[in-house]
């Protein structure tokens, strides 16, 4: 079963369960609260202990408190629990309290006697003549095909035939024979299956119970955490992803079984799928594209990943995303990627201007002017020795049908194109599919369908490892950084200042800075709030700071950043500043580097985004630079530094 990860707090648990119990639990707490269910075996014997005397209270309350939402108004129902619930409470007010409330939209429209909607696949036959569409409380059996039934609640239960089953309410069904898969939304989240055997309740999940003629039940969990409360006897276990069970059904006996099922893993890794050779050794690889590509975190995922597996293999990654434009120019293109000399170029166009709708659909570029920039950026590549390879790119816009049919068309250019050429392909269209298949798409971009998730991020590293020859390599799911070449970690700063206000070069050197505020660098990713992330390596202003980079600098959001360091040089000469994130003019020695030398490159914010040969003075030189809320600066020998090497395993 599952192992102990170590001693859980008390106090924490019982807040948890409290705001479970009074329907305020977070994202974020529901699945802390599963990490101590499934992880810890004090809690989970606290439960059994406090189940003895309350177990039998509290199912029956959930019992007869569903059918009575139907009969009565939503101020009128109460369940008289503790705070201090067992395991299988907090299940049943699942049941009563978020889903109760999450349907309550549905049964405004609908027959208090229906509870859910049925949808037939192919060869569909019921043992009567007639099913609706609409289901009501009742015994159904279904002797071919397969259906899916859609509870109200947002439950769905896919019933493979034969099978017999009921359905309760709208979040409340029972297998008598047969195999059905549930899969439970957040909405729904509580949901109940019952068997002769036992109750199953999900902590949001998916998972696979089967009941045979003798009325033994199995369960195989596919994702999160089911609560297992068998009909006879005093237990309760918890069941996690990839684990099953035998629960029989005259004296209530659990027992582990071999799992026959095992969740989608879309970025597992395959050897069967390797279509390239690696990456010659030593290679260099800059990756040109959109504002996924900018923020580097699935660079970071691609570099650790094959460092990790061979160090001296590791090729050298740059990354000029967000700053090299599709419809870019012969100098732009000889500044930002041929002066760094790679030997490969990603390109990784596509995805985001697909997804602009609204008053940004503007920015959309028709499929042939995408194809034209698309071929002249890659015989740029070719004339300087550079081989590309070719990324497909995901929706990170679904609600738009135009914006999806035009990453398709753009999808099928890049295609053509690499076919054409015989250039590498990374394909994240193809694992998108795998995900939209099993109904995961959601877990790739946030909500406001604007960026990815750290799991779009892995997929994307999932594409590219595949294209350099690695579809043997698992991708990482906890990233380690290091700080960026060259950092300068300490300065001096004040954001007292408006961002209309304009520096005179005259009052440069009278600003008394050493009087100012002082930011060491690289700041804290974690501090004491932080460590109560559910995960807080997969944040980007964590990943920023264990770069390097200095955030959330200004206490006020109308003002600028004002920061000054003293960099010291042995001998006079040119070295390279870089620049990163938020910054808008820079300083040396008193003297501005004028705007335009900063390009037209607003765009990009990853550290280095601009590479600037600057001659610096023996000894002390003075760095001054103007940013909105967060700056990267660097000083290297070179312009053609990559990504740092991660610190070794813990």
């Amino acid at each position: 079963m599952i192992e102990n990860e170590g001693k859980y707090d008390s106090i924490k648990l019982a807040k948890l369960m409290d705001a479970l119990v009074e329907g305020s639990l977070s994202e974020n707490d529901e699945a802390e609260l599963q990490k101590i269910l499934k992880t810890n075996k004090e809690a989970r014997q606290y439960y059994l202990e406090t189940m003895q005397t309350e177990d039998s209270l509290y199912w029956n309350n959930a019992e007869s408190a569903i059918p009575a939402f139907n009969e009565q108004p939503r101020e009128n129902i109460k369940v008289n629990v503790s705070s201090k619930a067992p395991l299988i409470a907090i299940a049943a007010i699942l049941v009563v309290g978020f889903a109760v409330l999450a349907s309550l939209q549905f049964f405004s429209n609908v027959s208090p006697e229906e509870f859910a909607s049925v949808h037939e696949g192919p060869g569909v036959v019921w043992d009567t003549s007639k099913v609706d569409q609409r289901l009501k409380k009742g015994k159904y059996k279904l002797l071919s095909g397969i259906v899916d039934i859609v509870f109200d609640s947002g439950a769905k239960m896919k019933v493979f035939s034969p099978a017999e089953f009921e359905i309760n309410t709208y979040n409340h069904a029972q297998v008598n024979r047969g195999e059905v898969r549930i899969k439970v939304p957040q909405q729904a989240l509580g949901f109940r299956l019952e068997t002769e055997a036992a109750n199953f309740v999900d902590i949001g999940t998916e998972f696979t119970v089967k009941v045979n003629d003798s009325n033994v039940s199995e369960i195989h969990v596919l994702e999160g955490v089911v609560v297992v409360k068998p009909k006879r006897g005093q237990m309760v276990v918890s069941f996690g992803k990839n684990e099953s069970g035998r629960i029989e059904p005259v004296f209530g006996e659990i027992a582990e079984i071999s799992s026959k099922y095992k969740a989608l893993d879309p970025l597992a890794p395959d050897m069967n799928q390797v279509k390239y050779p690696k990456l010659p050794k030593n290679s260099k690889v800059i990756f040109l594209g959109d504002r996924n590509t900018d923020f580097e975190t699935y660079l970071h995922m691609v570099n650790q990943a094959i460092f990790d597996a061979n160090p001296s293999e590791s090729p050298t990654l740059m990354n000029a995303g967000m700053t090299l434009r599709l419809f870019n120019t012969e100098s732009e293109f000889k500044e930002l990627v041929a002066d760094l000399k790679p030997s490969h170029a990603v390109l990784a166009f596509g995805s985001e201007i697909a997804a602009n709708d609204g008053a940004k659909a503007i920015y959309q570029i028709p499929p042939d002017d995408f194809e034209m920039h698309i071929r002249k950026t890659i015989k740029r590549l070719l004339e300087n020795n550079i081989q590309p390879i070719i990324m497909t790119g995901f929706p990170m816009n679904t609600r738009n049908p135009v914006c999806v049919k035009l990453l398709e068309t753009y999808n099928r250019i890049l295609r053509q194109i690499a076919s054409e050429g015989g250039f590498p392909l990374a394909e994240a269209d193809e694992i998108y599919k795998l995900f939209k298949n099993h109904g995961l798409e959601t877990k790739l971009v946030d909500s406001q369908q604007k960026y990815c998730t750290f799991e779009g991020y892995r997929l994307i590293a999932r594409a590219v490892l595949n294209s350099f020859g690695y579809s043997d390599l698992r991708v990482p799911n906890k990233l380690r950084y290091r700080v960026m070449p060259g950092l300068i970690k300490e300065w001096y700063a004040s954001d007292a200042y408006r961002r209309s206000d304009v520096l005179m070069d005259y009052q440069i050197k009278d600003l008394n800075y050493k009087s100012w505020s002082k930011i060491l660098l690289p700041q804290p990713a974690e501090d004491k709030l932080a460590e109560r992330l559910l995960v807080p390596h997969q944040t980007y202003p964590m990943q920023a700071r264990s770069l390097g980079v200095a955030m959330s600098i200004t206490t006020d959001w109308r003002n600028k950043t004002r920061a000054v360091a003293e960099y010291f040089c042995e001998e006079e000469g040119i070295k390279y500043l870089n620049l990163g994130e938020d910054i808008k003019t820079v300083w040396v020695n008193g003297k501005l580097l004028k705007k335009e030398l900063l390009g037209i490159y607003v765009d990009g914010r990853h550290p280095g985004f601009y590479r600037l040969p600057v001659t610096f003075k023996k000894g002390k030189n003075i760095i001054l630079i103007e940013a909105q809320n967060s700056f990267f600066v660097s000083v290297t020998d070179n312009i053609d530094w990559g990504l740092p090497k991660p610190p070794s395993k813990e």
